[in-house]
């Protein structure tokens, strides 16, 4: 399945729906440069914390977005 981001032409790896992850009674996201949020009390909530983090990739904030993934990768 290709689920593009407004704008981008690259394919994610997994659909949205197949994001979130139940794990010893929370909620836990993966976002498609592999940095995982959470944990979460419902899956409301990281429904809602994945909007908003697509709300800040989308807001051109490139120089953030660089720096999330250096913490994640150290």
């Amino acid at each position: 399945m290709s689920a593009y981001r407004q704008g981008n032409k690259v394919e994610s790896d997994k659909p949205r729906s197949t994001r979130f992850e139940y794990r010893e009674g929370e909620w836990y996201l993966q976002t498609r440069e592999g940095i995982e949020l959470g944990p979460y009390e419902s899956h409301a909530e990281a429904s809602v914390s994945l909007n908003d983090y697509l709300d800040f990739v989308g807001s051109g904030n490139t120089k953030a977005l660089e720096e999330l993934c250096k913490r994640k990768a150290a």
